[in-house]
């Protein structure tokens, strides 16, 4: 077979939807050289909702309102859009050089999200006699722009190590455009132009001792620095700056019978939003055991700890007006939210026409990040930000059984799952519920 030194192709792809109005288009090519090779793609996607409605009821009970002491209101909102598109575009070129001791594969991209102004209709009931009923309008728009780098090089060096750096930077330019007219002249406007700046960097190095043991140390370093402009109704400059870093190393042994994977990791987050700062730091644990005692049978046992950070959005102090009675604002001392998830999985395949697999998970995070709602409003309106409060548990425990039938030709399937969740504190819940998906697939 004659080798060739260079070559390419090219291949387009285009789907239309007429049911909801979704476009997808793009167009791939490619070109090899030597140890060089390049890639250059582009896409659009347009997706238009009409028609789409949403109802909401609050009931909200205030101690001063407007001055004219406690007052309770129950607010039912009827929305209806009335026409919503959103076109994405994304452009993206990358080299990548290949040889049998080192690969460099760097990718640039531009991305470009518009949705034009989408105007929403609202029909307001109040159920006392505060306003009576009435008819709101919402208008928004939205602009995204990201300008990004993507890089990953790996290096074969002596010894079995292999070192693999991947890094990353982007630029971000965003618009989001908001007007809210009620009756009697309110308008409330909320605009937010943001401009950010984010990079990473992670370093890992793999030492494959033998077959069966493979370790692993990496680092992570990554910040972000963000600034907002709010214009409207409530004008304001917050910044935002996050400076993360993380070390850790991971272990890794499989035999035909077994195979394990242990990591562990520390955490450190600086964090400076405007006048606010706070550090925090914490650990990162993932545990994978695997046993296949025979060759048709398999055991899997995890766990997992982690900790979720709050995002910028619930965290910047500004208060925002959202409707006649709503204003809404972050929380700059919101704690992180510590997670536990353990999972259990056995299958078992007696023959090719019969597969058991028995499965359950546990999933429990505690501090919790809820919406609370307080009448502290400006004018004793009412006030929603986000704080810290209770737990949240989820346990699922299913069976998922299939048979090949009729040669193979027929496929069933039944999964039945138990679900149990509960949540504390603020919103106190639970609910328990059983579920079932049956499925029969048939071939000709």
């Amino acid at each position: 077979m004659q080798k060739y030194e260079w070559g390419g192709y090219t291949k387009t792809d285009a789907t239309q939807s007429f049911g909801e109005i979704k476009t997808d288009a793009s167009v791939y090519s490619r070109m090899k050289y030597k140890s060089m090779s390049y890639d250059i793609y582009a896409g659009e996607q347009y997706n238009a909702v009409r028609n789409a409605g949403d109802e909401s009821v609050e009931d909200m009970r205030f101690t001063n309102l407007l001055g004219n002491g406690p007052a309770n209101v129950i607010r039912s909102n009827f929305s209806k859009t009335e026409n919503s598109h959103t076109n994405t575009n994304d452009i993206s070129f990358r080299a990548i050089y290949d040889s049998d001791k080192i690969q460099l594969n760097n990718r640039i991209g531009f991305g470009y999200e518009s949705s034009p102004e989408t105007e929403t209709t609202n029909n307001l009931l109040y159920g006392n006699d505060w306003s009576g009923s009435e008819t709101t309008r919402s208008i928004s728009a939205r602009n995204n722009m990201s300008a990004r780098y993507r890089g990953q090089h790996l290096f074969m060096l002596p010894e079995n190590l292999t070192l693999n750096i991947g890094m990353s930077f982007e630029y971000g330019n965003n618009k989001v455009n908001s007007l809210y007219c009620g009756s009697e002249g309110t308008s409330i406007t909320n605009n937010a132009y943001e401009k950010s700046y984010s990079g990473t960097i992670n370093p890992n190095l793999y030492w494959s001792i033998d077959d069966c043991h493979t370790l692993r140390a990496y680092a992570v370093g990554a910040w972000r620095d963000s600034k907002i402009d709010y214009q409207g109704n409530s004008s304001s400059r917050q910044s935002y700056k996050i400076d993360g870093y993380q070390a850790g190393a991971s272990y890794d042994f499989a035999t035909d019978s077994w195979s394990t994977h242990l990591n562990l990791g520390w955490t450190w987050q600086k964090n400076s939003i405007s006048n606010y700062k706070f550090n925090t730091s914490y650990p990162r644990i993932n545990a994978e055991v695997t046993y296949s005692p025979i060759q048709n049978s398999q055991l899997l046992a995890s766990y997992e700890y982690y900790e979720t950070m709050p995002t910028a959005s619930s965290t910047g102090p500004v208060v925002l007006q959202q409707d006649e009675l709503m204003y809404y604002s972050g929380n700059p001392e919101l704690k992180n939210s510590p997670s536990h998830e353990v999972g259990l999985q056995a299958v078992w395949l007696p023959s090719n026409k019969w597969q058991l697999a028995f499965s359950g998970f546990h999933y429990y995070i505690t501090d919790r990040r809820v919406s609370d709602y307080l009448p502290e409003g400006p004018d004793g309106k009412m006030l929603r930000f986000y704080t810290n409060n209770g737990n949240y548990v989820s346990t699922m425990i299913g069976i998922n059984a299939t048979a090949k039938l009729l040669g193979g030709r027929l496929t069933a399937r039944i999964n039945p799952r138990l679900w149990l969740r509960r949540t504390t504190g603020v919103f106190a819940m639970t609910r328990n519920e059983l579920t079932c998906t049956a499925q029969l697939l048939l071939f000709r």
